[in-house]
């Protein structure tokens, strides 16, 4: 039976069951067993092969719950929500503008499992529910390389007012050219950081040769130009993000 914090019975809930460490079920056996919970909270796992598994439990607006070792054909379990708890915030830009459709993660230290995630609304706020007591790790994503990732530390499960500041990301714009100055056939980018910090990002070149590389954090960036032909032609050039006017220039290699 499945119950919430205070006693009452879950429907709907989905429970999972894997091999514990340690336990090696018979060839030929499914990796995992689903059931749901019905209106009184009950679940049921029939032909199950002997032996010793991992109960998971999840439900929506509820933390997950993992029973790590449980005996197959042992006595009728009760698995107990704990109490749901969230964490709230806001997601803001350079300047303390709100920030909608960011995609914020909780993720546990110290790792395990669990954890839950959220979208700002239109004031930038972001609510993630069902959260277990414990201290997680919030990172903010925003799609479409206008701003950088954004991460908030020891955050604890109930916590409120948490704010997540996106810093703005840079580009780099030019042209690829031929050997001959001319336009090239498809090819791809990367830039790569120097000195190991930030992120890479890739993309093409339109058809005139010209690029936007976008989602880069402030530093020193070496990008590399490769046809798609064989064999290809390769460029190599390295600028700082922000850098415009940019001309990478092709060679057979």
């Amino acid at each position: 039976v499945v119950r919430d914090a205070g006693g009452r019975p879950v429907q709907g809930a989905r429970v999972t069951l894997r091999p514990a460490p340690g336990f090696t079920p018979a060839e030929g056996t499914p990796r995992y067993f689903n059931a749901s919970s019905d209106g009184s909270g009950a679940f049921r796992f029939s032909s199950l092969p002997e032996g010793t598994w991992t109960l998971t439990a999840a439900a929506d607006g509820q933390p997950q719950v993992t029973l790590p070792s449980v005996a197959s054909g042992g006595a009728p379990l009760e698995v107990r929500f704990e109490a749901s708890l969230v964490i709230a915030g806001r997601i803001a830009g350079p300047g303390g503008e709100p920030v909608a459709g960011a995609l914020v993660r909780a993720n546990p230290e110290g790792g395990g499992g669990g954890g839950g995630s959220a979208r700002s609304g239109p004031d930038g706020s972001f609510h993630i529910k069902g959260m277990a007591q414990g201290v997680y790790t919030l990172v903010a994503t925003v799609p479409g390389g206008e701003f950088l990732r954004a991460e908030a530390r020891g955050v604890a499960a109930g916590a409120e007012g948490v704010l997540l500041s996106l810093p703005k990301a840079l580009s780099v714009q030019g042209r690829v050219v031929g050997p001959d100055g001319g336009t090239p056939g498809k090819g791809f980018l990367r830039a790569t950081p120097k000195g190991g910090e930030g992120e890479s990002q890739g993309g093409g070149w339109n058809d005139d040769g010209t690029f936007t590389l976008q989602g880069l954090a402030p530093g020193r960036y070496e990008i590399r130009a490769r046809t798609a032909e064989s064999p290809p032609l390769q460029g190599t050039v390295e600028v700082e993000a922000g850098a415009e006017g940019v001309e990478i220039r092709l060679q057979a290699r």
